[in-house]
């Protein structure tokens, strides 16, 4: 309901050849002054955008467009844009459908495919189906599986498809074959999750001492109830562990930096010191999510990633994930939907 307010306010709010590019416009604006709250001295001149942009005259909405990075598109709205591999929070995504949808028209896309892992709520699915329908964007939802093939776990994605309307796909979520596929994916989900949870619990055990000599402190251990909150409604993935890992890193690195900082700014520096500490500034200032992320992957560094990488031969793997991709293809070919 907020989403269709929103649509129809900056649609209709102004005159203007330019109406589409002015909507996306009003909406961008209106996110900077969201996130920008309490601060007025930012948000004042965000305001007078606003004022500005409303009227939709044709060179200020272009200069915004320009300014945020925003491609203008044509009125009629036919443009070939699309992306075919987002998520959601639902997922490891941050933003919930509604919202992915709205950045989605935003940036001037016509075409999503929003990828869920081994199932998908069906509340999910049609707040999202709901969504798109309200700004024009056609949605398709696909389920990532993982099948054991030459050792190694590969993805397949399979996006069903062939429905009359958003109500049939809904309706197929729950037919007896989808939900016995849906709860055997989210016995898989808990199994990768707890192979997360176990990475979490090696960074605790080895990691932090790894990472002291750098930060000159020793890291807190990680909280993995904590954790399991920061992924909220989403399924717990390496990428989740990263950004926690890195907010609660943040503190250091950056207490770390300015102590360099004043050593750089110290006279007299020998400039030997000086490139050891400059060296030390870049690396400190490279530490970000990727940088965790990457350590994260490495075999060498935590063990458990090959189980997240490699078919699974424990004891308790669930049965989705030692299906052989022939087998899994011609289980979903016999739910029959396209795909």
């Amino acid at each position: 309901q907020a989403l269709r307010r929103l649509h129809d306010e900056v649609l209709y709010s102004a005159l203007s050849s330019l109406q589409k590019n002015t909507a996306r416009v009003l909406i961008q604006i209106m996110k900077d002054l969201v996130r920008a709250a309490p601060h007025v001295h930012i948000q004042l001149p965000l305001a007078h955008d606003f004022y500005q942009a409303v009227r939709g005259t044709p060179h200020v909405i272009r200069s915004l467009l320009r300014r945020y990075h925003l491609l203008e598109m044509p009125e009629a709205w036919n443009q070939q844009a699309f992306d075919h591999h987002v998520h959601d929070a639902n997922t490891k995504g941050r933003k919930s459908p509604t919202h992915l949808v709205m950045d989605a028209w935003l940036k001037g896309l016509r075409f999503i495919t929003v990828v869920y892992y081994n199932t998908v709520d069906p509340e999910a699915a049609s707040e999202l189906l709901r969504a798109a329908r309200i700004m024009g964007i056609t949605v398709r939802i696909g389920l990532l599986f993982h099948a054991p093939h030459l050792g190694r776990l590969v993805d397949l994605i399979w996006i069903p498809r062939g429905f009359t309307n958003d109500e049939d796909f809904i309706a197929f979520l729950s037919t007896p074959a989808m939900s016995t596929l849906m709860n055997e994916g989210r016995a898989a989900t808990r199994w990768l999750e707890k192979r997360i949870l176990r990475m979490l619990q090696y960074w605790n055990d080895t990691e932090r001492a790894r990472l002291e000599p750098m930060l000159h402190a020793m890291p807190e251990p990680l909280d993995p109830h904590e954790f399991m909150l920061f992924v909220g409604h989403g399924q717990a993935s390496l990428l989740h562990l990263a950004e926690f890992i890195h907010k609660k890193l943040f503190p250091l690195l950056e207490a770390r930096a300015v102590r360099v900082r004043e050593a750089l700014a110290e006279q007299d520096l020998p400039e030997d010191e000086c490139a050891r500490l400059m060296h030390e500034l870049e690396t400190l200032d490279t530490f970000t999510t990727e940088t965790v992320s990457a350590r994260l992957n490495d075999p060498e560094l935590f063990p458990e990633t090959a189980s997240l990488q490699n078919s699974c031969d424990s004891t308790d793997c669930p049965d989705l994930l030692n299906q052989t991709p022939l087998h899994l293809l011609t289980r979903l070919c016999d739910l029959k939907s396209g795909c």
